[in-house]
């Protein structure tokens, strides 16, 4: 049977986002390649769903003299029916409130000591 308890999903998700970032901070060879073939990447670590097709992926990291801050996407933008299941993880409702209980707060967010 199919786990349907979205909260667990993106628990999962936060989980291997971690993981990455942990192998990231190690890996020199792992950082230059996610941020040259970032879906490569995230689809190596079970996070392929994170985006629809269409979507510009990017791994980026802060540097002391770059600092990158995400905001939830633009509300008044629309998204194409056949797109939202894959954006939402194809969970069906919001994916900012499911991941808000994983993120503390904020969509598609990660944060680790780096």
């Amino acid at each position: 049977m199919t786990d349907t308890n979205p909260e667990a999903k993106w628990a999962d998700i936060h989980n291997k986002l971690h993981n990455l970032a942990d192998a990231y901070r190690a890996d020199a060879d792992l950082r230059a390649r996610a941020e040259a073939e970032p879906r490569a990447v995230i689809a190596e670590n079970g996070l392929d769903t994170l985006a629809p097709p269409s979507a510009d992926v990017r791994i980026v990291a802060n540097t002391a003299d770059t600092i990158h801050i995400l905001f939830p996407a633009d509300p008044n933008t629309e998204v194409a029916d056949e797109e939202f299941g894959s954006i939402s993880g194809g969970w069906g409702g919001c994916a900012q409130s499911a991941q808000s209980a994983a993120c503390g707060g904020a969509p598609m967010c990660f944060s680790s000591a780096f």
